[in-house]
């Protein structure tokens, strides 16, 4: 075998761990998988419609709050208009307008971070909700691979095909139904 090929083999070896040899093969455990779809126990369990429905809700509110601020933001922005056409009237100081100006600038700054804010909240408690889940979902999951005798679970999501028979998608959801069945989001300050 030329150098360079001997080279390039040592080198799989090393970064990955395995030899080009196939006598480690036969000494590896045969695989035993089982298939989890974790979008389908996410959707179709009852803590993730629970969590759903009320992550919604506070989208919801929060997307009012900022259609609130909005709509008085875009009240006032007229208002200064009509100001700045009574400046040009000199019916209004400089110094009046500017601090209006101003002031208005602060307010819209302070709508901003407050919609920032409340959007990153949240994102904070839609990541708690998933930390739970997974918690909740990991002992589960890891109780059917034990008595299904796996060795592998692998997420349905990256799987092109499979020959059946080794998804076990429903009797997680069931069995996640039954250990948490809703799950109160918190917003967090």
């Amino acid at each position: 075998m030329n150098t360079f090929f001997k080279t390039i083999a040592a080198t799989f070896v090393l970064v990955t761990g395995f030899s080009t040899t196939p006598t480690l093969a036969a000494d590896a455990p045969q695989a035993r998988i089982i298939i989890v779809d974790f979008v389908r126990v996410t959707t179709e369990s009852l803590v993730g419609k629970d969590v759903a429905s009320q992550i919604e809700s506070h989208r919801i509110n929060l997307d009012n709050r900022a259609n609130q601020i909005s709509n008085e933001l875009k009240a006032e922005q007229e208002e200064l208009v009509r100001k700045q056409e009574m400046l040009k009237q000199k019916l209004v100081t400089q110094e009046v307008f500017e601090a209006e100006v101003r002031e208005f600038n602060q307010k819209r700054q302070n709508a901003e971070l407050e919609i920032r804010q409340k959007n990153q909240q949240l994102g904070r408690a839609a990541q708690q909700v998933r930390t739970e889940m997974e918690r909740t979902v990991r002992p589960i999951v890891m109780k059917v691979m034990e008595e299904k005798k796996a060795n592998i679970v692998m997420d349905s999501g990256i799987l092109y095909h499979n020959a059946g028979g080794m998804d076990v998608t429903t009797e997680v959801i069931d069995r996640l139904n039954t250990a948490m069945s809703s799950y109160k989001v918190q917003m967090p300050e």
